[in-house]
Parts: C-alpha cells; structure tokens; sequence
C-alpha cells in the first residue's frame, strides 16, 4: 500500500479547509451561524474518518495494491456521501413535521376569536355595540 494517497482524502481535506476558509475568514460581515460551524465540523469529521480508514487498511493490509486500497477508500466514501445525504434528508423532513406540529398546536390553543380577522364585537348590557367611546351605540 506504499504510494497510495488515501484518494479521496486529499478532497475531503480540501473541502474542509475551503469552509473553514469561509468560516474563519467571513467576507459576509456577520458572524458566523451555528450551521457554519456544523457544516465546518461534518467536514473536518469525514475528512478525519477518511485519513484514519485508510491508515488502518494501510496497516492491517501492507501487501494490498495502492489502487485496491484507494478503491476500497472511494466506495466507503461514496457510501458516506449517502449516508449523510439520506440523514439531512431525514432530519430536514423531522424539522418540516416538527414546525408543522408546532404550528398546529399553537393555533390549537387560540381561542376562535384569537383566529378571526377581525376582533369580536364586544356588545354592552343593553345589546348595544361598544366603540369604546363611552356614548351610545
């Protein structure tokens, strides 16, 4: 396995650099969001778990060939790309059926009058309307 770069570490390791870049380096102006660093940090994770995979398989296999081994590194990389791309899907639709139930909950507890578009007429004793001027009617 000598010679073998680890492909596709050495991308996974560009990735994360470029959104620590972006991160580090805000050209935006604001500061940076709890998803930048989350993005930041899914990067650094899979480029990490790249490196160490292929350390691994570079020490329990020293005779394998450097194409069979960045082969084996490219598949469970790509299974990974799936596996992510299958858990945002996941947790966005969570996030959609959360808000959602969130949503429905919140105007569950509104009364009807809390829903209408106008505010309920509010009568007097004597059946008449209240304006809230003090005068009649």
């Amino acid at each position: 396995a000598e010679g073998a770069t680890l492909a596709p570490c050495p991308e996974y390791l560009a990735r994360a650099a470029d959104v620590a870049r972006r991160v580090f380096n805000n050209s935006r102006g604001s500061p940076a969001t709890e998803d930048d660093y989350a993005s930041l940090a899914a990067e650094l994770q899979r480029a990490e778990r790249c490196v160490a995979r292929g350390e691994a398989l570079r020490h329990r296999l020293p005779g394998v060939s450097a194409r069979l081994l960045e082969e084996v590194l490219r598949v469970a990389a790509a299974d990974e790309e799936r596996r992510d791309e299958h858990n945002a899907t996941v947790a966005e639709k969570k996030r959609i059926h959360a808000a959602a139930a969130a949503a429905a909950a919140a105007a569950a507890t509104r009364g009807p009058d809390a829903r209408a578009e106008h505010p309920p007429v509010v009568r007097d004793g004597d059946g008449d309307v209240d304006d809230g001027d003090g005068g009649d009617g």
